[in-house]
């Protein structure tokens, strides 16, 4: 990050955690438009640094603030590969649809008129 000015997000949409900040960073580095908001290291759920703030005494901070990953562990320990989950599902025959959508659309002819 240092040698190349990147800027570092968190994001999660699932718990909706950083992503318009994002989006305003976005726009901001694309366009100019005023970007007010300030690094934010404290919670690793919420992490932002941007691009020019960071220097080897914080990045310093910010490795022993996210212990729980080290450089030297597997990549399939970090990442491990999702379970697939089977789901059942029914539906119509595809008589049932063809029939169901000559109706609608005979039915939309006769609107159009």
């Amino acid at each position: 990050m240092i040698s190349d000015g990147a800027a570092l997000f968190y994001t999660s949409v699932k718990e909706k955690k950083n992503i318009d900040k994002l989006y305003k960073y976005i726009i901001h580095k694309c366009y100019g438009y005023p970007f007010t908001s300030s690094a934010a290291i404290v919670d690793r759920d919420a992490i932002f640094i941007p691009s020019g703030w960071d220097n080897l005494k914080k990045a310093d901070i910010l490795v022993e603030n996210l212990h729980r990953l080290k450089s030297t562990d597997s990549y399939s320990d970090v990442f491990v590969k999702p379970v697939v989950r089977r789901v059942n599902f029914s539906c119509f025959p595809n008589e049932f649809f063809i029939v169901f959508s000559r109706f609608v659309f005979s039915h939309c002819n006769e609107i159009m008129k």
